[in-house]
């Protein structure tokens, strides 16, 4: 239904499934895995008179093996392309900033040995490196300027069609919300501009 009456040109049914794969419980992965493909189906079927480019997303520090829970040795994406074979196009979501010291230290194949063999299109679906310091390791201005500028070089070395950086300002964290859990200023400031929308 919201596709006839929306009419998106992209609908993304699956969310960094590996790190969902990785931090959920096995029957929690599989319903979600259950529920992306049922829905590729009925969309399929649905004779639409835009279908939709269907899409699902991995998480590039769960592919390399760096997040909390892991070893470090690479893992790559193969078994989240077997579980979600509906996709037209794959996103990629990835906050290095979680798990590298600096911009530069993404290499040169951050992207290129995730999407290996991949012959769909791909897109950055998530994006950023926080403008300040946070609990997970230190950062500034700059270091976000470098990250955009390195970041471009590694979005060409794929061809991606897209990239979506998920926050344009920084959020505002004290505006009448309710107490932000503690992994929220990870990503409060990975905008391009503060909350006032200024540099």
């Amino acid at each position: 239904a919201a596709a006839r009456v929306l009419q998106p040109d992209w609908i993304c049914l699956g969310t960094e499934t590996n790190l969902a794969r990785l931090w959920a419980t096995a029957a929690l992965y599989n319903a979600i895995r259950k529920c992306a493909n049922d829905v590729a189906t009925e969309l399929r079927a649905a004779n639409l008179t835009k279908p939709p480019v269907l899409i699902s997303s991995v998480h590039v520090e769960t592919a390399w093996g760096k997040m909390g829970g892991q070893t470090g040795v690479f893992e790559g994406i193969s078994k989240d392309r077997a579980d979600f074979p509906f996709s037209q196009c794959l996103g990629l979501s990835s906050y290095p900033c979680l798990v590298l010291g600096q911009p530069e230290d993404m290499p040169s194949d951050w992207y290129q040995r995730v999407v290996a063999g991949n012959s769909i299109p791909t897109m950055v679906s998530e994006c950023g490196w926080s403008s300040v310091v946070t609990g997970v390791g230190a950062s500034s201005e700059d270091m976000q300027r470098r990250y955009v500028e390195r970041h471009g070089a590694l979005l060409d070395s794929i061809n991606a069609i897209a990239v979506v950086q998920l926050f344009f300002s920084d959020m505002n964290t004290t505006a009448g919300a309710p107490a932000a859990p503690d992994s929220l200023p990870a990503v409060a400031n990975i905008g391009l501009c503060d909350t006032e929308i200024r540099s």
